[in-house]
């Protein structure tokens, strides 16, 4: 067992606290907050305390942390104790261990004091207590916008995402998503290509890439962005720690917009959040034939407002761009000193609060057609690999015979004799002059 004497930066006495002296985070900012946000105090009140079995015992009920959540009326099915235990979980590493761990990884820890801490994500009602990252991007973002979706993306969600996600970066607005599959993937990658750069959020350990097929990906964003996660290194991706880190892609940003998402997407979860943030909240209208857009158009019809291009974005956070962090602290519209909850009740008591009738009507999902990624399986029985290469390029927004040369590494001649046959075929369309499309 490590002294605490031995502890030599106050990061590695709040690991020590919240890891081995197994205080909740919950119950570690309450008394960060009573000690009036003094850090220093409130490790010495954990660590030379003489009352530790008083504070285990408040451990054990949980008081303490639902005293943090009773006033912000979370509609979610994410309850404290699943917050507290999806945390620090595993215990077959000792604190030496973990601190080796940390050290070898090269992973960076900021804590709720430091003056780099995201400003944002601070004034959420329960932000983190230490935040560990690779990639030094946050250290210097100014500006967020998170984009999340599906992980079972169509074409036309694969494009809207990197359009989003490429246009907001071009203007040095860094993009935050989650690291997964589909639409998540798309985005990061996107936002990489341009100066904004992107903020990958994992619901597991740094150490840990997941999913594995991201590796080039979790490798990429350390060079224009950061990778993040409250999740101690060693702490598996399990199923209940992904709802519990939306909260803070939501929480590092202006506002959220939602790209393909059906009825029980892990997105939705992350635009209540965004709500009870008072973060701004978009959606991407789609396909009414697609389950992929059911979840957006219920947002949509709810309140959320329909963007289809990035116009439609700024216009509603124009007013908060901003230069300097230190703006944000005099900026009430992202004030959460007192757990202030959106005042557009409208779009949270007609999504969050309703349908819980059994009977409500339901679309039926056997008339609505495959998506595009699952219909594009069937085309390795009559594409070859260079058309099926070409095919995938090309969405549904047009493109150039440069662009289509310039992403297949294809020499003109090629592309144009597939162009052709592809238009034999009836899979693309010559929309205008050189400029190519999906049917």
């Amino acid at each position: 067992m490590i002294k605490i004497d031995k502890l030599k930066t106050i990061n590695e006495k709040i690991l020590f606290i919240i890891f081995i002296l197994n205080i909740k985070p919950g119950i570690f900012l309450t008394i960060y907050r009573k000690s009036n946000f003094n850090i220093n105090r409130t490790v010495d009140f954990f660590l030379f305390n003489k009352n530790q079995n008083k504070i285990n015992n408040n451990l054990e009920n949980g008081n303490l942390y639902e005293n943090i959540l009773k006033d912000t009326k979370i509609v979610t099915n994410i309850s404290s104790n699943n917050i507290s235990k999806g945390r620090f979980e595993y215990k077959k590493y000792s604190f030496e261990d973990i601190l080796e761990i940390i050290d070898k990884n090269n992973i960076k820890i900021l804590n709720i004091s430091d003056d780099l801490y995201p400003q944002l994500l601070k004034k959420i009602e329960n932000p983190p207590i230490l935040l560990f990252y690779k990639g030094d991007k946050i250290l210097k973002v100014k500006n967020c916008i998170s984009i999340v979706g599906t992980r079972k993306n169509t074409i036309y969600g694969r494009d809207a995402a990197i359009y989003f996600s490429k246009e907001l970066s071009k203007m040095g607005i860094t993009v935050v998503s989650g690291m997964a599959k589909g639409i998540d993937y798309f985005v990061h990658n996107a936002a990489l290509q341009e100066k904004g750069g992107t903020l990958g959020v994992l619901g597991c350990g740094l150490d840990i890439i997941y999913p594995p097929e991201n590796s080039k990906l979790y490798f990429d964003i350390l060079n224009n962005g950061s990778l993040l996660s409250e999740f101690l290194p060693t702490t598996k991706p399990l199923k209940q720690n992904f709802p519990i880190r939306n909260r803070i892609i939501s929480g590092l940003s202006m506002g959220l917009i939602v790209i393909e998402a059906d009825k029980k997407s892990g997105a939705l979860i992350t635009a209540e959040f965004a709500l009870n943030q008072n973060r701004e909240v978009f959606a991407v209208p789609g396909s009414i034939f697609t389950n992929e857009s059911l979840g957006c158009h219920d947002l949509i019809k709810s309140g959320a407002k329909l963007i289809c291009n990035i116009d439609d974005v700024l216009s509603e956070i124009s007013n908060y761009l901003i230069n300097d962090f230190n703006d944000f602290s005099n900026n009430q519209y992202f004030s959460n000193n007192e757990y202030k909850i959106t005042n557009d009740n409208n779009l949270k008591n007609k999504f969050f609060f309703k349908n819980n009738n059994k009977n409500t009507n339901k679309i039926n999902t056997k008339c609505c057609p495959k998506d595009d990624l699952k219909i594009n399986k069937n085309l390795n029985k009559f594409l070859n690999k260079e058309q099926l290469i070409i095919y995938e390029v090309i969405g549904f927004k047009p493109k150039t015979i440069e662009e289509i040369i310039l992403e297949t590494k294809f020499n003109i001649s090629k592309v144009l004799q597939i162009l052709s046959e592809l238009q034999i075929k009836n899979l693309i369309i010559e929309k205008n002059l050189n400029q190519f499309a999906r049917i």
